[in-house]
């Protein structure tokens, strides 16, 4: 009897890959170094800088050249993070939503006394030891939770952007890798995309993280 190739190659289909790109917003116009936050803290809302919007559209080129069957760009509701949606769906032309679970964490304090980033390198970009902050696990597991979902709702072959900030993706992003919240005091010295840049989150047709990487020039042979 003859084997129909066929429909082997079609009900393969069903096992194939899904992928989520997880994007950091672009480098943001802001003069005096100050330590921002969540636009509903600080009195200005901080916007990109002309770098970071050029940071964003050569990333949806990027992302675009890579030629994934792209759904839907879900984004983050700070001002920052609409801007570079903006930019990156330039290249892309996708349906966006704001999801409140993208946002950056919640640490009005230090932007409350007007601290600039120099002090905020002296605790090593440790916010969750101040007044009023965030939990990591606050953090990851809202983000988390979107990431989970969007893979869950995507079709076989299917990618969806996640657009969010630093910390969250971070947490993330280490949480896939390692199953575990890293320490935020480490955190800038693990996976930690800079501002602009895409990961990668290839979900295999278990439903867990194949791979993660770096999207960039070489694409797909890089690591964070």
């Amino acid at each position: 009897m003859g084997v129909d190739v066929t429909k082997i190659l079609d009900g393969l289909k069903d096992y194939g890959p899904k992928f989520v790109l997880i994007v950091r917003h672009g480098e943001l116009d802001n003069p005096t170094n100050i330590v921002y936050n969540r636009d509903s803290v600080m009195k200005i809302p901080i916007h990109l800088s002309d770098l970071g919007k050029d940071h964003m559209r050569k990333t949806g080129k990027l992302i675009k050249v890579r030629a994934f069957n792209l759904t839907k760009i879900l984004v983050s509701p700070e001002t920052r993070a609409q801007e570079s949606a903006h930019e990156l769906n330039s290249e892309l032309n996708l349906p966006t939503e704001t999801v409140d679970d993208l946002d950056d964490v919640f640490a009005p304090y230090p932007y409350q006394q007007g601290w600039t980033m120099d002090k905020l390198i002296e605790l090593e970009g440790n916010n969750y030891i101040l007044p009023d902050s965030e939990t990591p696990e606050s953090v990851t597991q809202r983000i988390l939770q979107t990431f989970s979902k969007t893979a869950a709702d995507l079709k076989v072959g299917q990618a969806a952007i996640l657009l969010s900030h630093g910390d969250p993706i971070a947490f993330l992003a280490n949480m896939l890798d390692s199953n575990s919240i890293p320490d935020p005091k480490n955190l800038r010295n693990l996976i930690y995309p800079a501002k602009g840049q895409a990961l990668v989150a290839v979900i295999g047709p278990d439903g867990k993280l194949f791979t993660l990487y770096l999207l960039n020039e070489e694409s797909g042979k890089s690591t964070y």
